[in-house]
């Protein structure tokens, strides 16, 4: 399983398996990305998203 690491506190930064995410280079993906972390115990519908 790979590993994602987040650090939403300060500068953002994302790693996947110790490699840096590209592609993250707007706010709205990001706190996507994030929102989407810190929720991910319950399903989240396309259309409130």
């Amino acid at each position: 399983m790979a590993h994602l690491y987040l650090k939403l506190l300060g500068p953002f930064h994302a790693t996947l398996d110790g490699a840096p995410l590209e592609g993250l280079r707007y706010d709205k993906a990001r706190a996507l990305l994030s929102y989407l972390a810190m929720e991910a115990a319950r399903p989240h519908p396309r259309e409130k998203l």
